[in-house]
């Protein structure tokens, strides 16, 4: 409420305005990538990461696209959900650094777009890359192994092993049927190394994504859809 009051010096009088705000959608205001960078020589269709957006308005939903014609966009996808894939394979010696464009929209149209680099990180030919079963990984040190695909975990108490983003797990693998991850509070998870950080939730029946970048431990589950964190 405003009050006005308007005098001639020796009378005055008062009248009191009642403003009411509008509310005016505004657009999103930042858009994040779960990872930006993957090995060279991954086949077309690898999923990178995942695009997030930050809108100040409440319960707003979120289509993201690459922006047509700009920078390196032809060489990587993104679908309306915000899964950036890869759409030839790259090759660190040719060129180690990519820039793309992106643009996401909220439900009332409004858009928000931004630069981001995928850094292609050079594959070094020895058995770290070669490991398919965790139980084949290479030794680092003090118990901790090393395989391509899963990267460091701890190992001393196979098949029980600890891994930075999961935390304890219990593995069941063999060549023919991929790797099998029993977690309390996520359940068994499916993977393989040409999935993982892809996980297929066995009780719920959908994928998760592994977010296995520096920071909290969570992963993306697409049935809801939302990051969410491990417990």
């Amino acid at each position: 409420m405003l009050t006005v009051q308007v005098s001639d010096g020796s009378l005055s009088s008062e009248i009191s305005i009642y403003l009411s705000i509008a509310q005016v959608n505004d657009s999103p205001n930042s858009i994040f990538l779960s990872h930006s960078s993957i090995a060279e020589g991954l086949p077309n269709g690898y999923n990178i990461g995942i695009f997030t957006a930050v809108d100040p308005d409440d319960n707003q939903s979120h289509t993201f696209s690459l922006v047509p014609a700009s920078l390196d966009n032809d060489s990587f996808t993104l679908d309306l959900n915000g899964s950036l894939q890869t759409a030839t394979i790259f090759d660190y010696e040719e060129k180690s650094s990519y820039s793309i464009r992106v643009q996401t929209t909220d439900q009332d149209g409004l858009s928000l777009s931004r630069i981001f680099s995928i850094t292609i990180t050079d594959t070094v030919e020895n058995s770290v890359d070669s490991v398919v079963l965790l139980s084949e990984g290479v030794s680092a040190t003090a118990g901790w192994k090393q395989a391509g695909w899963f990267g460091y975990y701890y190992a001393q108490s196979y098949p029980w092993v600890y891994h930075g983003s999961l935390g304890w797990v219990y593995l069941s693998e063999s060549v023919e049927s991929g790797t099998w991850i029993y977690r309390d509070s996520l359940g068994w998870l499916w993977t393989t190394p040409n999935l993982f950080p892809y996980l297929f939730r066995n009780t719920s029946s959908n994928w998760l994504y592994l977010d296995t970048s520096s920071g909290p431990t969570r992963y993306y589950d697409y049935s809801v859809p939302n990051w969410v964190s491990i417990e």
